[in-house]
């Protein structure tokens, strides 16, 4: 057993919270550009779940016109969600 084995779950889960935040506020045709985009421009894991965390949440403040504030406190009620 490997002392990283945490991390491909960790991952899945990053990536259906960012995927299903998307969809819930109608973008979600954007995730795999966001996805691509982090993995490009990733230097280590903690880097690449920053860069897809904050691109979904950048993605929905310019679709929906609102402040960064208050979509990066939903999408942390939602990533700490059970759904």
């Amino acid at each position: 057993m490997s002392k990283f084995d945490f991390v491909p779950p960790l991952l899945e889960y990053v990536r259906g919270k960012a995927k299903s935040f998307l969809e819930n506020h109608g973008v979600g045709y954007a995730y795999e550009r966001i996805e691509q985009s982090a993995k490009v421009n990733m230097t280590s894991v903690t880097d690449y779940i920053n860069r897809l965390v904050n691109d979904t949440v950048s993605e929905v403040v310019n679709s929906e016109n609102e402040e960064w504030g208050k979509i990066s406190e939903e999408f942390t009620i939602h990533y700490f969600s059970k759904d």
